[in-house]
């Protein structure tokens, strides 16, 4: 057993708060859970077992009775993405288990990001359940213990960049000499004693091949096609599939410019982006002559995915693409341009008394009005009026929802920023105050935005118009049916309700769906 002065005794006015909070008899005992963690794998199984047992001391010496351990092995403090924290989260969630409180060996074991650590914090309390710390004098409501608190909270977040800032300094200094800093060599490599990497000859084969094929043009399903009847395998020795070759076609390596830090890193919530996503050129550690190249420079420049611009899809040639029809011969009508005008002409099956063409914006603008009119109508404006609040609903409550939430999140914010400033007040180290003051600076920032954010919102709360306000409103709708940039929206509006549009002698007739489309 580890010595008992490591564990902390509780003031007995704090064990009273805790047993009020939660309506416990004098002869029911505070029950807890212990939670342990390490950072990494290579940390013995003996570290987890030593926070167990120092946790196990502290409710001894307490009289809480110890229900559950959780552990966690090999994941950053820095992160919520922990399984058996987000069980342990879920566990002294459920009221049949009757937890009253959660004990670490020490704070920075729930948390060295002091975000989440509020956030996870304030959840529990909020249940009536606390957090306790089994070494540190930071179990308490007094003023002395919050400050204690906030500062050791700073002092493990910032710990946490430092150890993260050592990491990535080692791994720079090891990737500048072209060695790996672990992982799996990619296809067509081997990792050599001294932790270089050195041509596999069978497999750069296949990487010369993928390489040929697609700058012959080739798909990807031909590819691995094409591979897999010559028995070649992807790096773990599986076949080849057409999501095989986006890693190895852009990989740097293969034209022998060793590259590291390329991948963009895990979010602060430990989740993995998008893996064809990369850093910026300035964040990426690119040199020649570390590795031995499979592929010349030319081939390799040649075979680049071009970028695509992102442009929105246009559902249709025109806003009325399909609608427009013959009422003689059913023909369908299409859109040509004569002299910088667009018309809208047959299709096929033309006969004499059919019409042959007639002006594309003369059409739209018919249908315009006709929906304007149809949504317009005055029973339809009645009914809107009548039944507001009840067509509202959903989106009030959603909005009403927000704001809530953001005032608890205010709130919150509020009381860390007491902890702070009464921390400022007592801290004397240089650091420690810019620390802090950076601190109270960042939630006063948050603060703003959420009080903005909820300005925003009450004002985004629907108000019943009336029925000027409403009328008023119709010609806006037809500007916005007209306007190219809303040709998605109208058109998704125009298939919903316009069954389809008839031209005859000139004469343009709207049917909306209410009965089945037939000449």
């Amino acid at each position: 057993m580890s010595s008992i002065t490591q564990a902390q005794r509780l003031s007995p006015d704090y064990k009273k708060y805790i047993a009020s909070a939660n309506s416990l008899n004098d002869d029911r005992p505070i029950r807890a859970v212990i939670y342990t963690r390490v950072s990494t794998e290579l940390q013995p199984q003996s570290a987890l077992k030593s926070q167990e047992e120092v946790s196990r001391e502290f409710a001894e010496l307490n009289g809480i009775e110890v229900v559950q351990v959780f552990s966690d092995r090999g994941i950053s403090g820095t992160t919520d993405q922990r399984p058996q924290f987000q069980d342990m989260i879920k566990y002294v969630a459920n009221k049949d288990n009757a937890i009253q409180t959660v004990i670490v060996y020490k704070l920075d074991r729930f948390f060295r990001n002091e975000q989440l650590h509020h956030v996870y914090e304030y959840r529990l309390n909020e249940r009536g359940i606390f957090l306790l710390s089994a070494t540190e004098s930071v179990n308490g409501t007094d003023m002395g213990t919050r400050i204690l608190k906030a500062v050791s909270l700073i002092q493990n977040e910032e710990e946490a960049a430092k150890i993260r800032q050592n990491v990535r300094r080692g791994q720079t200094y090891t990737a500048k000499q072209g060695k790996t800093n672990g992982g799996i060599a990619p296809l067509g490599y081997n990792i050599d004693k001294d932790g270089k990497y050195v041509i596999n000859d069978k497999e750069a084969e296949a990487v010369k091949k993928i390489f040929t094929m697609r700058s012959k043009g080739m798909t990807n399903k031909q590819m691995a096609k094409s591979l897999n009847k010559q028995h070649y395998t992807t790096k773990i020795g599986r076949p080849f599939t057409k999501n095989s070759f986006y890693e190895i076609i852009t990989n740097p390596k293969y034209k022998g410019k060793f590259t590291y830090n390329r991948s963009s890193s895990v979010t602060e919530h430990g989740k993995r982006p998008n893996r064809h996503k990369y850093k910026d050129k300035s964040e990426i550690i690119e040199i020649d002559g570390q590795i031995e190249a499979i592929v010349s420079q030319k081939l390799w420049d040649s075979v680049q995915p071009k970028k695509t611009v992102n442009r929105k899809k246009n559902k249709g040639k025109y806003l009325l693409s399909g609608k427009v029809k013959c009422s003689v011969c059913g023909g369908i009508y299409h859109v040509d341009t004569k002299n910088g005008i667009k018309y809208l002409r047959h299709d096929k099956n033309k006969t004499s008394k059919c019409t042959n063409s007639i002006p594309m914006e003369e059409v739209e603008q018919r249908v315009i009005q006709n929906i304007t009119n149809l949504i317009y109508q005055r029973q339809n404006v009645d009914y809107f009026i009548m039944n507001f609040s009840q067509i509202a609903h959903n989106h009030s409550s959603k909005i009403s929802k927000d704001i809530r939430t953001k005032k608890q999140r205010i709130s919150t914010y509020n009381a860390k920023l007491d902890n702070y400033l009464e921390a400022l007040s007592e801290a004397k180290d240089k650091d420690t105050r810019a620390a802090i003051y950076e601190k109270i600076t960042k939630i006063h920032e948050i603060i703003n935005n959420l009080s903005n954010d909820i300005k925003k919102l009450n004002s985004d709360i629907p108000k019943q118009p009336t029925m000027d306000e409403i009328m008023k409103s119709k010609s806006k709708f037809r500007d916005y049916m007209k306007n190219p940039d809303n040709i998605i929206q109208a058109k998704e509006l125009i298939d919903n309700i316009v069954e389809c549009v008839y031209i005859h002698d000139k004469k343009i007739t709207v049917k909306f769906k209410k009965s089945q489309c037939s000449k």
